[in-house]
């Protein structure tokens, strides 16, 4: 057997699977030890999904209803204890690709094998893929999403990427695997966040006009239509194994703040009549209305609200030089900071210095706040200028137009006529939040486009001379910018926040002047960092240009200085620190003595309104206790008009109609977590005298605290019809709950006339039935966002069961499509071993 040429041809393969696992355990190293991570969105997770957990731990059955957060929401969004019956028979393959969901060492590795995988599917030769997958792998804004909890997102932008190399091999005509890579990944990523799925498919579509182009080129159209149509198939068959969560979600984004609210048309006009009222005392309700105007539009977020997380023009500077705009808003600050030594001069505590050293808000970009800056690398970025110098054909040119409109989306409300063209005419476009997550895209396409150069030159398609030239303009417009930045950075910048007001109110001025110095300082060190690595990077590619270093030295070289630029940056962001014992990470989970006090009350199904924190961001209290609160960013929209409009500013009616039994806020004087009973509490369920029609959803909401919610039900225009004709009650009636578990409500109800009963419970248009003594009726909603029923007189049985038919036809559907990709998949290898047989029978 030849060894060395076994090696030869596998040997990078073998080797880049063993770094990886070593890079990823290394950086993680304390996970190999039983540390976890701890993040606020873990924990928000774990709150809002202990309640469907512990059901199904309980009964071996699950719910598609939490009720924990919200007054109760669909549990599609949070999930926990459940899932489509479809995902079983994916469980196959998600067994393994979703591990880097739950664990970061697992995540890393993904993320490296992840872009091996595009690398190479792009003809990039396997050792410099190595290199350059770690290089992509280890982009700050990668790996800032591993301590901030964003694990889904992980997931879908490792796996997602390998649709890309999909994608790229089916355009080559090895249709088989790249067809089976895209049906897979689409089928196990593009749900987890899709937000990502869709930045890429917008990257994937601008690309195509590269093929395009190439294909006209060489005459081959109907290649080219062969290959898009595999593609697209592919990409159905994949995204067809999730119907249940499209049929699902398709439902659900209608109702939630992702697909507008029904206020939207009237905020304005909302908003001046508390603009008014504010000018007579009442501030508070005129900043919450500024709040709902920003949350939602007529059928989508509102731009303003989706652009809040805006990069700045100057701040994408940060691609190339980390500390730009300081990085994070939390950032871990060295013994040798010039901060931490202003702290020191000025008398403060030990505690003091050590907590503000911890966490010390050295980022000054427009963004609200961030856990630190997009750095795809400086050695990248001159790889990139290099590319766009070396690289033929027309991927080039599409590769700089995915980048060039990726990092002018992220500019969102800093870039205003693009982002409403996208907003209004791209469809989703207006779904999604955060625009500077598009980032993502040039973080794939200027690495991708600076190793293909690197390729380029190792496999001798670059003349000397020419190489020579490149390098030098290459080295001179990014280190050159390095320098100039360096040079007359205090001439463009006094290094102050627009968000410094806000964030560091009331600070002394020293401490003020500390903060900006080390801001300065920061700006200033990591232009030179940038500087250096750069011409230390270009310095390989002149030696080997003129002939004096081999190509491998060359690339080794480089490839490593990029690791070793990445990994630094990454450790201000990411390290040891974040990782804590179990029994750390449990903690913020330990029932509080409140907590047991207030799980002894009897009554079924009452709700908390805990204002001891941000009640409305943090689902700590859903852990234990059922709240009006929670953690979501895709809560149900009329639910979230009545936290705008009510919840916030403490309308105690429209809090007591929630059944909101109990009040939990801080008592200041002492420290401590007090809780008051609320007697006013109108319990789960209510019969109704009297009906306020509303003509618009406005008039809806503002009528809940113009009437009497204990005997009168606002009810809107379009559910007129339920209450039209019916008769005044005159006499006394009983309704009582007798059973509450998530997705099920059982109760009795006595009386002599005819009548309505309200309930303390979310109205939700899709999967809830109710019944009446067995028999099915038709519910309506009332009071803007509970349910309401019109129940004959006598003795009754109601239910209300949660079984949302989308799930079962989205199940169905999806069952079709997976049984056909395994087909597929099994027809490939069924192909490939006939090939591998008829091959070794001609070559005996």
């Amino acid at each position: 057997m030849d060894f060395k040429r076994i090696f030869k041809k596998y040997g990078a393969y073998a080797a880049a699977v063993v770094i990886f696992a070593l890079a990823a355990i290394i950086y993680c190293k304390p996970a190999m030890s039983g540390k976890v991570l701890v993040s606020h969105d873990n924990n928000n997770w774990l709150g809002a999904s202990h309640q469907s957990v512990e059901y199904a731990a309980e009964t071996g059955e699950g719910s598609w209803w939490n009720d924990a957060m919200f007054c109760g929401m669909p549990n599609y969004q949070i999930g926990g204890g459940i899932e489509y019956r479809s995902d079983h028979y994916k469980w196959y393959i998600n067994r393994y690709l979703h591990k880097c969901i739950y664990d970061p060492v697992w995540a890393m590795f993904f993320y490296f094998a992840c872009f091996f995988l595009v690398l190479l599917a792009f003809g990039v030769s396997p050792w410099i893929s190595l290199l350059g997958a770690i290089a992509i792998g280890l982009s700050s804004y990668f790996i800032v999403l591993l301590p901030a909890g964003h694990n889904t997102k992980i997931a879908s932008i490792a796996l997602t990427a390998v649709v890309f190399a999909g994608y790229k091999l089916i355009f080559d005509r090895k249709y088989i695997l790249g067809g089976i890579l895209t049906m897979v990944f689409v089928a196990s990523g593009y749900a987890l966040h899709p937000q990502v799925f869709y930045y890429y498919c917008m990257m994937m579509g601008l690309l195509w006009f590269a093929e395009l182009w190439q294909h006209i080129k060489e005459k081959k159209v109907k290649q080219l239509a062969v290959s898009t149509a595999v593609f697209v198939v592919a990409v159905v068959i994949g995204l067809g194994t999730g119907m249940s969560n499209i049929f699902v979600n398709k439902e659900y984004v209608k109702e939630s703040t992702r697909g507008g609210s029904d206020l939207a048309p009237y905020l304005a006009e909302m908003q001046q009549a508390e603009e008014k009222a504010a000018e007579e005392g009442s501030v508070q309700a005129k900043d919450e209305y500024k709040m709902a105007s920003m949350t939602m539009g007529d059928e989508g977020l509102n731009i303003e609200y989706a652009t809040r997380w805006s990069y700045g023009i100057d701040e994408t500077m940060t691609l190339m030089i980390p500390g730009f705009k300081g990085g994070s808003s939390f950032a871990k600050l060295g013994e040798n900071s010039v901060f931490r030594k202003i702290l020191i001069k000025n008398n403060c505590t030990d505690a003091s210095i050590r907590d503000i050293s911890a966490s010390s808000p050295v980022y000054w970009g427009p963004q609200p706040m961030t856990q630190g800056s997009v750095y795809v690398g400086a050695i990248i970025c001159f790889l990139f200028v290099l590319g766009l110098c070396v690289v033929k054909g027309p991927y080039k040119w599409m590769l700089l137009a995915c980048t060039v409109f990726s990092i002018m989306l992220s500019w969102g409300k800093n870039f205003m006529w693009l982002t409403e063209l996208f907003f209004n005419y791209f469809p989703m476009y207006n779904k999604f939040r955060a625009v500077s997550s598009v980032l993502v895209v040039a973080e794939v396409t200027m690495p991708l486009l600076g190793l293909l150069a690197l390729d380029a030159i190792v496999k001798g398609k670059v003349e000397s001379k020419k190489l020579l030239k490149y390098t030098m303009i290459s080295a001179g417009v990014t280190a050159g910018l390095c320098l100039f930045f360096f040079v007359f950075g205090n001439v463009f910048y006094d290094f102050t926040s627009p968000n410094d007001a806000k964030n560091i109110l009331g600070y002394p001025d020293w401490f003020m002047k500390g903060l900006y110095a080390q801001r300065k300082s920061l700006y200033h060190s990591d232009c030179l960092r940038s500087f250096f690595f750069i011409i230390a990077a270009a310095g390989a590619v002149w030696l080997h240009a003129k002939g004096k270093m081999k190509a491998g030295i060359m690339v080794a070289i480089v490839g490593i200085l990029s690791i070793i630029d990445l990994w630094g940056v990454d450790r201000r962001y990411f390290d040891d620190s974040n990782f804590h014992k179990p029994s750390k990470a449990q903690s913020t989970f330990l029932m509080e003595e409140y907590e047991q006090h207030i799980l002894k009350d009897p009554a079924l199904n009452f709700r908390v309104f805990n204002v001891s924190l941000n009640a409305f961001n943090d689902s700590r209290t859903s852990f234990y206790l059922k709240s009006i609160g929670g953690y979501s960013a895709a809560k149900l929209s009329r639910y979230n008009d009545l936290i705008e409009h009510d919840l916030k500013t403490l309308h105690m009616p429209v809090i007591n109609m929630l059944n909101t039994r109990y009040i939990i806020a801080k008592d200041k004087g002492a420290d401590s977590t007090i809780v008051r009973f609320n007697r006013e509490a109108m319990g789960n369920a209510w019969w109704v005298t009297n009906f306020k029609i509303a003509e618009n959803p406005k008039e809806e909401i503002e009528s809940l605290m113009q009437v009497d919610l204990r005997t009168t039900a606002v009810v809107g225009k379009d559910f007129e019809k339920f209450v039209d004709g019916t008769k005044r009650r005159t006499r006394p009636a009983v309704v009582q709950l007798l059973k509450a578990h998530p997705g099920y409500l059982e109760y009795f109800t006595n009386s002599l006339e005819d009548g309505v009963v309200v309930f303390s419970e979310i109205y939700y248009p899709y999967g809830w039935k109710a019944c009446i003594d067995g028999k099915p009726v038709e519910h309506f909603r009332a009071n803007y966002v509970l349910r309401a029923l019109n129940v004959p007189a006598g003795k009754h049985g109601i239910t209300f069961t949660f079984d949302p038919d989308s799930v079962r036809k989205g199940d169905s559907m999806a069952l079709i499509f997976i049984t056909l990709m395994y087909i597929l998949m099994a027809a490939a290898v069924a192909y490939g071993i006939f090939k591998l047989v008829r091959n070794y029978r001609k070559a005996s």
